[in-house]
C-alpha cells in the first residue's frame, strides 16, 4: 500500500477489483474500507504508538523469516508537506502534531520552501527489510539524533551487527550516547575543503 498522496476519500477506489478477502480476510469488501474507518484505525494506531507497534511486527518478520541482521543499514529521510495545520504554535515557523515538530529544515528533496518532518529507518541489509522506523522533527539532524536511534535499537533488539551508515554517523563521535555496549560500525568520511 505504501506512501500515497491520494486524499482519505478516496481509499476505498484504491481497493476496487483487488482480492480484498484473500488480502485482508474473509468477509471483508472494498466498500468496508472506506475514510471514516482508515481515520479511526489511524486514530487507534498514533495513540499506541507507531514505533513499538512497528517494533514488534518486525521482530515476528525477524523471528519468521530468519533475516540476515550480519548489517544494519540507518538512514533518514525528509518528508514535506504543504497546505496548513490548525495548530496552535508560539512558534509560526513551525506546528507540532502529537509531538512530531512539523518545521523548516534541511530538505533532501530539496524543496526548503515548505515544512517536513523526518523519518529514521534502520534496515537489515538482507533484503531492506525494516526492523526500526520513528518519526522526527523536520529540523532534526542526523548528527544529533544518529547514536540515540542505535542505543534505543540496540535496547530492543539484541543483534550482534555491523551498522552501516553515512557520515553523520562517524560525526557522533565516541558514541558515549550508547553506553559501554560495543558499536561496530562503517560510515563514509565527510570531505572538507581546506
Amino acid at each position: 500500500m505504501g506512501f500515497v498522496s491520494a486524499p482519505l476519500y478516496l481509499f476505498s477506489e484504491f481497493f476496487i477489483g483487488k482480492a480484498t478477502e484473500h488480502l485482508l480476510g474473509e468477509g471483508i469488501k472494498p466498500e468496508h474500507l472506506n475514510d471514516d474507518r482508515i481515520g479511526r484505525a489511524l486514530d487507534s494506531l498514533s495513540n499506541q504508538g507507531l514505533t513499538p507497534l512497528f517494533t514488534n511486527i518486525a521482530m515476528l518478520a525477524h523471528q519468521r523469516f530468519n533475516l540476515s541482521t550480519k548489517s544494519l543499514h540507518l538512514d533518514s529521510s525528509s518528508f514535506s508537506l504543504e497546505g496548513s495545520y490548525e495548530i496552535e504554535s508560539s512558534d509560526e515557523s513551525s506546528e507540532s502534531i502529537e509531538g512530531v515538530k512539523i518545521t523548516y529544515g534541511y530538505s533532501k528533496d530539496h524543496r526548503p520552501d515548505l515544512k517536513q518532518f523526518m523519518m529514521d529507518v534502520i534496515c537489515t541489509g538482507d533484503g531492506d527489510v525494516p526492523l526500526f522506523v520513528r518519526i522526527g522533527d523536520g529540523n532534526e539532524s542526523d548528527r544529533a539524533i544518529f547514536a540515540q536511534l542505535i542505543k534505543q535499537f540496540k535496547q530492543e533488539w539484541n543483534l550482534d551487527s555491523i551498522y552501516v551508515a553515512d557520515s553523520a554517523l562517524g560525526a557522533c563521535g565516541k558514541y558515549s550516547t550508547t553506553g559501554r555496549a560495543k558499536l561496530d560500525y562503517l560510515s563514509s568520511k565527510k570531505h572538507q575543503n581546506r
